[in-house]
């Protein structure tokens, strides 16, 4: 499977996934070479590699023009997972406290027999 789909399946967006994916493939790229290897347009290139700097995954020099490299892939992933991990843990807390909010005590249990 590509690399981006790969990507994509951990949570990153289309282009996210396609910009993370060329960076790690071609490490030290500017944004006007980023935008000729991924087909994303130069109008989103910096929201992208600002999305990408902001999860870590991507850092960028201060000359001009920028250049950006990736963080090691084990590191992404590794990230990735936590951060789908942590969810999956507020989903479930949430999903208890639903339950035991609208979980009938035994007498209103019978109340609801009687009347039927």
């Amino acid at each position: 499977m590509d690399t981006v789909l790969y990507l994509q399946k951990l949570g990153l967006t289309g282009y996210q996934a396609s910009v993370l994916s060329a960076i790690l493939d071609r490490q030290n790229s500017t944004a006007l070479e980023m935008t000729g290897m991924t087909g994303v347009p130069y109008t989103k290139i910096y929201y992208v590699l600002d999305s990408l700097r902001y999860m870590g995954f991507v850092v960028a020099d201060l000359e001009r023009p920028m250049r950006f490299r990736a963080s090691n892939i084990e590191d992404i992933v590794d990230r990735l997972v936590k951060r789908h991990s942590e969810s999956l843990s507020r989903v479930k807390r949430v999903g208890e406290e639903v339950k035991l909010a609208y979980k009938p005590s035994s007498d209103e249990f019978h109340d609801i027999q009687k009347a039927i």
